[in-house]
């Protein structure tokens, strides 16, 4: 009869399997890695889309409040008589005035600091319309169409231009945006 004899090269080596297991802590360590990175940064694209979120809330509120107002300012001192106007004399307001559309407040959207802000005649001040996290650099408002001597069969249009950035955590997000709001009124020397 024959005999069996174990086969002393079946199985695997400590040095094999040291070698082995070390290979996959490896592999787990840089796809736990790259896990990590792809979470970072979906969560940076969610916190820049919440933010810019708010800045289309921000424009869309002001280009409703001005689609139904009128008598048109570029600039906020509008009390001058006879100075409501395009801005052929201020090409580059950072400020713009309406009256509202029951003519009951007079309402003023500028710059202030790096907020688009937000003031209404009977309302303590000015307030900002933006998240803290949203930085605007310029903003700049396009009138035409608002003179009194304007043909009356236009509508005046206010073109809105803003630069500014996000910055969340390290990371910085620059945007340009800009809208285009026409009146629902048509300018009667209103």
């Amino acid at each position: 009869m024959k005999r069996i004899t174990p086969n002393a090269k079946a199985g695997f080596t400590l040095a094999e399997m040291i070698v082995s297991v070390a290979l996959f802590a490896i592999v787990v360590t840089v796809s736990t890695g790259a896990l990590l990175q792809v979470l970072a940064a979906n969560q940076q694209a969610q916190a820049i889309g919440t933010v810019m979120n708010n800045l289309d809330f921000a424009l869309q509120q002001m280009s409703r409040d001005i689609r139904v107002g009128k008598n048109y300012y570029c600039g906020e001192d509008y009390s001058l008589p006879g100075l409501r106007q395009s801005c052929s004399a201020d090409p580059y307001a950072t400020a713009f005035s309406y009256t509202s559309h029951d003519g009951s407040a007079r309402v003023v959207y500028k710059l202030v600091g790096n907020q688009i802000m937000r003031s209404e005649t009977g309302v303590d001040g000015f307030y900002s319309i933006t998240s803290p996290q949203i930085v605007i650099d310029k903003l700049r408002f396009y009138v035409s169409g608002a003179e009194a001597n304007s043909t009356p069969q236009l509508q005046p249009k206010i073109l809105v231009v803003l630069d500014g950035h996000v910055k969340i955590k390290n990371s910085q997000t620059n945007f340009q945006v800009q809208t285009t709001i026409s009146s629902r009124l048509l300018n009667r020397g209103q």
